[in-house]
């Protein structure tokens, strides 16, 4: 059942990445959406001020979202689904710290 869904998933999709094209996004995001620490957190915020790009953090916490819009920053999350899928396909480069896949 997993399996299917998936192929239905890419036979949709991957249409999609010759229609839309790509922008100047950056996205990063730790192994658990559910932190703002380590590495990428210092550079996600070294890369939104200083690059000229859209820069979005990956999150799926409450207090994060809190957070980052008092800031300003900029993020994206699975509550918001369309917002989340035209984001990514649009999206050039995914940073992840490294430690998860």
């Amino acid at each position: 059942m997993k399996s299917i869904f998936k192929n239905l998933l890419i036979v949709f999709f991957y249409p999609l990445k010759y229609l839309i094209p790509k922008g100047r996004i950056v996205i990063l995001g730790t192994n658990s959406p559910y932190h703002y620490s380590g590495n990428t957190r210092y550079l996600y915020e070294y890369l939104r001020n200083n690059l000229d790009a859209e820069v979005f953090w990956h999150t799926e916490c409450t207090h994060i979202k809190k957070y980052l819009n008092t800031k300003g920053m900029r993020y994206i999350s699975i509550s918001n689904p369309l917002y989340f899928i035209w984001i990514l396909l649009r999206t050039k480069v995914v940073i992840n710290d490294g430690d998860a896949y």
